[in-house]
């Protein structure tokens, strides 16, 4: 299992790596910046919030870069609700329009059912996996802000034409962060 789960890595962190040019220029470009925001989103709601710790999609998914579904997942902390969480950067700007627009399109597409095939070796127990497939589930908007106020961009959030959609599921998180 070792060798399997190296060969399928080993690939991401390479281009990892590369996007970040070995620490040498500290550029963030939208792959990176995109990583970023996904990783950050999801080690604060495991570290601050005590939400299931599974890897993000980049490092288990087949594709090396750029992988066909959400970004990252996580199951709440009571154990019930499986979160489908979808990151996003744009330079200079916030972020929230293009991963709001981007889960609507994925519900619409179903990615979050084709996605449980690959997450469900990382489930705490099958419970959020029912739960998924009984509608019984969470997304998590993660988007890059360049300074906007809190106040702002929950303005922003609770207007967009997909909060309404989303707000229907039992949970539903926006995390905003400045790059």
């Amino acid at each position: 299992m070792q060798t399997s789960v190296t060969a399928r890595v080993a690939p991401t962190i390479q281009k990892i790596m590369s996007d970040f040019n070995n620490g040498t220029n500290p550029t963030v470009n939208s792959d990176t910046g995109e990583k970023l925001v996904s990783e950050i989103s999801r080690r604060t709601l495991v570290e601050d919030y005590d939400y299931w710790d599974m890897p993000i999609a980049e490092l288990f998914k087949q594709k090396k870069d750029g992988n066909p579904g959400f970004d990252f997942h996580t199951v709440t902390p009571d154990g019930l609700l499986l979160m489908f969480g979808e990151a996003k950067y744009v330079a200079n700007t916030t972020a929230y329009n293009s991963a709001l627009n981007q889960i609507g399109k994925f519900i619409k597409e179903r990615k979050d059912m084709m996605d449980l095939f690959e997450i469900h070796r990382f489930m705490p127990s099958q419970t959020p996996l029912e739960n998924a497939n009984n509608n019984i589930k969470g997304y998590i908007a993660a988007f890059s802000t360049n300074g906007d106020t809190d106040s702002n961009i929950m303005s922003k959030v609770t207007g967009h034409k997909n909060y309404n959609i989303l707000s229907l599921y039992p949970l539903f998180i926006a995390i905003a962060v400045d790059l």
